[in-house]
């Protein structure tokens, strides 16, 4: 398959580490931000754990107007910063930085609530859909209208999304992260879970020039979620390709090593084109990791090569050096 060994790229929420209860918290405090909810008290037209009923008591986010937002990545496509990848909300109208009554944040303003683990769970059934970040914001305003779980109503929506508004739930999503961080670094950490096979491989990857991370979740978090469970990652080798696809962040990295080949492991059919793509003078493996996100169907219906745990943890060992 390859003429030359391989370099291997390891997405991370989904692969290496289920997010899904910080994706939650942290994007439903965001998008109570932005429809003006208070997360200490209900509000009026909602319900006990002061949720909004619908979202037209809420005053719905999707579909009103913002302003286009820029991505603030260097020049090889990677986040300088969560605060770079994230700026303070307000820019286009859509809320204020800190909230209305927010104040000092933590994770227990969603954990402790009534209701929240039936809301994670229905959380966790779109979670398949996501591709990037922010879209965890539009989870949180497809829930609060009472739609169904579904791959075409989630497109349906993200499609019916006006210019800049994915890029305003980016900004508040992040504002949040940043500040759940300062105020409660212990319990944001607590709502990350890595997968055995992070903890199988990592540790030994860690001194492997030859395997890299790369996730749409900016580095800085990731390195601190990996260092909370006594993993030291170098930071060059944590990647974030910003608005860029992951293919062609890795494929410019490749051009910059001199190198011509490597695998991409990923938790999302979208993230993988093929199961061999050969562009640009570099070859590049797709596989799909069938224990992350990915739903059954998902899994059913793809011709992607699909990994087990343990296929990933020899895939890894197996990466030279050098």
């Amino acid at each position: 398959m390859f003429q030359k060994s391989p370099i291997a790229f390891l997405d991370f929420d989904g692969v290496l580490c289920d997010s899904v209860r910080e994706a939650f918290v942290s994007s439903e405090i965001a998008y109570r931000r932005l429809i003006g909810a208070d997360t200490a008290e209900p509000a009026a037209g909602s319900n006990s754990a002061g949720r909004p009923n619908s979202a037209r008591d809420a005053g719905s986010v999707v579909g009103a107007g913002g302003s286009n937002g820029e991505d603030n990545s260097n020049s090889a496509g990677r986040s300088n910063s969560a605060r770079d990848a994230g700026s303070v909300v307000g820019a286009g109208g859509s809320g204020s930085a800190s909230g209305p009554g927010l104040g000092s944040i933590t994770t227990a303003s969603s954990t402790d609530e009534p209701g929240f683990e039936d809301r994670l769970a229905v959380f966790r059934s779109w979670r398949p859909f996501v591709t990037r970040g922010a879209e965890f914001v539009l989870l949180q305003e497809l829930m609060a209208r009472g739609e169904k779980p579904s791959e075409q109503a989630y497109i349906a929506a993200r499609e019916a999304l006006p210019a800049g508004r994915m890029d305003e739930f980016h900004a508040a999503l992040y504002q949040v992260r940043e500040e759940l961080l300062e105020q409660d670094r212990e319990g944001w950490l607590s709502l990350h879970r890595l997968y055995p096979v992070a903890s199988s491989c990592l540790p030994e990857a860690a001194d492997n020039p030859r395997v890299y991370i790369i996730s749409t979740k900016a580095s800085e978090y990731v390195a601190a979620i990996l260092s909370g469970n006594g993993i030291e990652w170098p930071p060059e080798r944590l990647l974030y390709p910003g608005k860029r696809t992951k293919l062609d962040l890795l494929t410019e990295l490749l051009h910059e090593r001199g190198e011509t080949a490597a695998y991409l492991v990923d938790d999302h059919p979208d993230n993988l084109p093929e199961a061999f793509v050969a562009r640009d003078g570099v070859e590049v493996g797709c596989y799909l990791a069938a224990w992350g996100y990915a739903a059954d169907e998902v899994l059913a219906r793809t011709s992607l090569p699909k990994l087990g745990e343990q296929q990933l943890v020899d895939l890894v060992r197996a990466t030279p050096p050098a």
